[in-house]
């Protein structure tokens, strides 16, 4: 995968752990069953490239001399010699507890990813012959907080208890660097200081109307090149010289979430149980393909439009004769928030007492329900979905285990 000479390297990792609550000093604090102080360090490598893609290659095309056609070769990708590995280096400080005998237990952890020679596809100008070539690219850094609790909430004499795990994660992912130093890549949409998955686009600022003030304003951008009209989508003059150029163009938003959670709980009452899973991810965007195949005049959605008669804000004009709406991926991206209720099930164990006439040892009861709701922002079908138009399998079932 990798070019000659750089095939092979180093990758150490150690780790220490000290556990506070052995020491002397911890003897008289009677509530604390384990705190671990937990700090770790270790390189990792990647090579997530196709096989020989450092060799370069051919593809057959077709030429002709005089009125005879022939077959030949022509170069397909450009060899690649400095290729190598992409390394991270992550540091970890965490803590490991537990308070009143194990009711209440968790762990907590920051770290700090650092990552070099990134393996990722750079635009070349189409006049070279080729549309990119895979290249170390720069460095990014990821820092993040991981926290998980679990805790025993009731349990009572008279048979209920109640647990539930609590997980929350939040990461910070930045650009450091690129092959130029620390200056920006706007035809990649690399930015120095963010996320690799940026949104960088025009805005959406409503649609143009056909009053007066909008007709005067509109002649007056019309006038530098653009070709607005009522009804169709207006775009956030950045720096308000009433033009729209590329310099209007601004980071949106990125597809990683701002942070991430989940619950699972757990309860049980005389041979009944009950559990369920809350999975959420907030702060994210994503371009809605849901908006952006079918704003088309062969397959329109229904949304407000703006008519002659119905002066919407939110969407632009339909016109038969053209595929789609001018600047329409200013509408696509929405806010990929979300939360999912995962699973959910009710069982029931029936007692011993009436099983031993039966010789079972254990029978139980049980129904469930996956992905049955979900609460969300966009018009995707699914936003954890990779795709975004294919939603997530709804199963209710039922049935039951019996152990003899």
């Amino acid at each position: 995968r990798l070019a000659e000479g750089h095939k092979y390297t180093f990758f150490p990792s150690a780790a220490l752990s000290w556990r506070i609550t052995e020491e002397p000093f911890m003897s008289k604090v009677k509530a604390l069953d384990n705190l671990k102080l937990r700090f770790g360090y270790g390189e990792t490598g990647n090579t997530s490239i196709s096989a020989y893609e450092t060799l370069g290659s051919l593809t057959r095309t077709t030429y002709a001399v005089g009125d005879a056609g022939f077959l030949g070769y022509a170069p397909n990708a450009l060899i690649n010699p400095g290729l190598k590995w992409e390394s991270t280096a992550q540091y970890d400080l965490g803590i490991d507890f537990s308070l009143w005998k194990g009711k209440l237990s968790g762990t907590v952890d920051v770290y700090r990813q650092n990552t070099k020679d990134l393996l990722l596809p750079r635009q070349l100008p189409i006049a070279s012959g080729f549309s990119s070539i895979t290249q170390n690219i720069g460095s990014t850094r990821n820092s993040g907080l991981e926290v998980s609790l679990s805790g025993v909430i009731l349990d009572t004499p008279g048979g209920f208890k109640w647990n539930t795990d609590v997980m929350f994660y939040t990461n910070k992912e930045e650009i450091t660097e690129l092959y130029y130093g620390k200056v920006d890549d706007i035809g990649n949409k690399w930015f120095i200081g963010k996320p690799i998955n940026t949104f960088y686009d025009y805005k959406f600022d409503g649609i143009w109307q056909d009053s007066e003030e909008d007709k005067a304003l509109m002649a007056v951008y019309n006038a530098a090149g653009s070709s607005y009209a009522p009804g169709e989508i207006r775009i956030f003059d950045r720096d308000d010289n009433k033009k729209i150029n590329a310099d209007d163009r601004k980071i949106l938003g990125s597809a990683v979430p701002k942070w991430t959670g989940s619950i699972t709980s757990n309860m049980e009452y005389k041979g009944f149980d009950f559990s369920f899973f809350l999975y959420t991810r907030q702060g994210q965007m994503h371009y809605d393909v849901m908006i952006a195949n079918h704003e088309a005049r062969y397959r329109g959605i229904d949304v407000d439009y703006w008519t002659p008669l119905n002066h919407s804000n939110s969407w632009p004009r339909p016109l038969a004769g053209r595929q789609e709406a001018l600047n329409y991926t200013t509408l696509c991206y929405q806010d990929g928030s979300f939360i999912k209720l995962k699973t959910v099930t009710l069982g029931y164990t029936v007692p011993e007492s009436v099983l031993s006439k039966l010789d079972i040892r254990k029978l139980r009861f049980y129904v469930t329900a996956q992905n049955p709701y979900m609460y969300k922002k966009c018009w995707s079908q699914d936003p954890e979905s990779p795709g975004l138009t294919v939603p997530s399998v709804k199963t209710f079932m039922g049935g039951l285990s019996v152990t003899f």
